[in-house]
C-alpha cells in the first residue's frame, strides 16, 4: 500500500443502520500539518416510507441537515463517488469513524448501482477503507469532544469534521510515540 497524500474522512447518515442512505458528508486532509483542503455535504430528499426507524431520523437527523442538494439517493451516491473518484486519483485514501454498517453499504451502492450504466466500479473502492477507531484504539483516544463547527451531531459533514480531526489527534500522538511513520 502506497502513503495518502490526502485523508479524505466521510459519514453517512442512512434510515436505521441498514436501510437507505439520504446524506453523506466530508473532509480531505493534507498528512502532514492536517489541514482541511475540502469538505461537502449532498443531501437527498428523505424518502419517509424507506424501511427504518423513521421517528428517530426525523426527530435527530432530518433537522440538523441543508436543504436536500439532489432528489434522489442514486444522485447522491454518483454524485459523491465522483468525488472519491477525484480525490483518489489524487492519491486519496478513504476513512470512515466505524464503517460498518452504515458506510460499508453506502459504498457497496455506489458501486452496485455502476451495473446499471455503461461504468464499472468494482474495483473502484476504497481498499482497504480505513477505520478511525483502529486509530483511536491504538493511540488511546477514548473520547473525542466536538468543537461548535463540528455540531450538531448527525450531520454527516460535523460528524466527518470531528472524525477527521480525531484521526488527527490519534495519527499525532502515535507520531509522537514513535509508533506511526507512513500514514
Amino acid at each position: 500500500m502506497t502513503t495518502a497524500k490526502f485523508y479524505m474522512v466521510f459519514d453517512v447518515e442512512s434510515v436505521g443502520l441498514h436501510g437507505e442512505s439520504f446524506a453523506v458528508g466530508w473532509v480531505v486532509m493534507e498528512p502532514e500539518r492536517f489541514e482541511v483542503i475540502d469538505e461537502g455535504i449532498i443531501v437527498a430528499r428523505y424518502a419517509s416510507h424507506t424501511t427504518g426507524t423513521n421517528e428517530w431520523v426525523e426527530q435527530n437527523v432530518i433537522s440538523h441537515l441543508p436543504a436536500p442538494t439532489v432528489h434522489t439517493p442514486f444522485q447522491m451516491r454518483e454524485a459523491f463517488w465522483a468525488t472519491w473518484r477525484e480525490w483518489a486519483q489524487r492519491g486519496a485514501h478513504l476513512y470512515a469513524d466505524c464503517g460498518w454498517p452504515v458506510e460499508a453499504r453506502f459504498l457497496a451502492a455506489c458501486v452496485d448501482q455502476a451495473r446499471y450504466s455503461a461504468q464499472v466500479r468494482d474495483r473502484d473502492g476504497p481498499f482497504p477503507l480505513h477505520e478511525i477507531a483502529d486509530w483511536y484504539e491504538a493511540a488511546g483516544v477514548r473520547e473525542v469532544e466536538r468543537l461548535p463547527n463540528e455540531l450538531p451531531e448527525h450531520n454527516p459533514l460535523n460528524d466527518a469534521r470531528a472524525s477527521a480531526r480525531g484521526l488527527a489527534m490519534a495519527i499525532k500522538k502515535l507520531r509522537g510515540a514513535g509508533a506511526c511513520t507512513a500514514v
